[in-house]
């Protein structure tokens, strides 16, 4: 079956599925994250069927990282990478009028510093049997990543680079260039760098380079049908009706307008036209203030979104899918050996 086949557009994300562990006025709170698990999670939500790569983790917070992958019908592939124990991010919330958040990838508890992602090797990729998706997504660069890359291309499917640092820029850059569609915050990547994904792109695979600006909306520059990619342009940020958190709306905005797009052209097209790029752009914002509403990054799935506040921000278009999932739990009595809140063995 070809990928022009299928009804639901599926996406493959390689990167950071983690736990997102959300402290806020003492209560805890566990959900899915890392903007590969978010992305793929957000998109089934949309009704897409998607699968994530994942290590073959075995502790406590696999049971509740797993457990809420298959309730959103994501697709679980494991390979054998880095450590068994499941990485994760402690969200703080800082008290005060801006409501900000701020990372930590130690325990406030027990003082330990938490799992981090291991890269993918090419020994673990180099035997997956892909199945026909529409999209390759990823947001870490490895060997691994660029062979799953090469393969997916080879077939005509999308491909999705959305970096989570500036530290190496000539892997940045070179990535980038391997890949369709490359999207970034302004926090993470410069506009000089920007600039140079832009101005070497015309000789690469990209065709369409977004950079995100928080309040300020977002830039974006595309491949047009000379084979040219476009100036800068800007779109204004949609509001956001109730503002709680901000963590994850980058990747609400990726899946909108991966959900857009990829429902125009279900194969890679060699260039795009300025409506398809302004719609598929507006959704992802669209989606991104709807996310802003709720309590971290994965808060929207489970909610109950206002009919209201959608059909504002959606219109017409896609609806959001209605379900009634609940965010997996630990176990109600942990092992003495397990840190009550990161879930770490001591």
């Amino acid at each position: 079956m070809t990928v022009r086949e299928r009804t639901a557009p599926r996406l493959l994300g390689a990167g950071l599925v983690c736990l997102d562990i959300i402290n806020r006025d003492g209560k805890v709170q566990y959900y899915n994250g890392g903007s590969c698990g978010n992305v793929a999670s957000g998109l089934s939500f949309l009704g897409w069927e998607n699968a994530v790569l994942i290590g073959q983790y075995k502790d406590e917070a696999a049971k509740l990282l797993n457990c809420n992958l298959d309730g959103l019908g994501v697709k679980r592939i494991e390979v054998k990478h880095g450590s068994l124990a499941t990485p994760r991010i402690i969200e703080e919330f800082i008290n005060g009028p801006q409501k900000e958040h701020r990372f930590s990838l130690v325990c406030p508890r027990c003082g330990r510093e938490l799992p981090r992602l291991s890269p993918l090797p090419e020994k673990s990729v180099c035997f997956l049997e892909l199945d026909d998706f529409n999209v390759f997504y990823s947001d870490r660069a490895s060997k691994g990543i660029a062979l799953l890359r090469k393969l997916f291309k080879d077939k005509g499917a999308w491909t999705v680079y959305e970096p989570n640092s500036s530290r190496n820029v000539n892997s940045l850059v070179t990535h980038a260039l391997d890949s369709h569609i490359v999207k970034f915050s302004a926090a993470k990547v410069s506009m000089a760098i920007a600039d140079t994904i832009r101005n070497e792109s015309t000789h690469g695979a990209t065709v369409l380079i977004v950079r995100t600006m928080g309040a300020e909306g977002l830039v974006y520059s595309y491949r047009t049908r000379n084979n040219t990619m476009s100036q800068w342009k800007h779109l204004d940020v949609q509001p956001v009706p109730h503002f709680v958190d901000s963590c994850g709306a980058g990747d609400w905005c990726t899946a909108g307008m991966l959900y857009s797009l990829v429902h125009k052209y279900p194969n890679f097209t060699t260039y795009l036209t300025h409506q398809d790029v302004v719609a598929s752009l507006q959704y992802g914002q669209a989606l991104s203030a709807i996310s802003c509403c709720f309590l971290g990054a994965q808060g929207l799935i489970y909610s109950d979104v206002n009919e209201e506040m959608e059909k504002k921000l959606l219109g017409d278009r896609a609806r959001l899918f209605t379900n009634s999932l609940i965010p997996a739990t630990p176990s109600d009595i942990l092992s003495s050996d397990n840190c009550e809140f990161c879930l770490l063995e001591r």
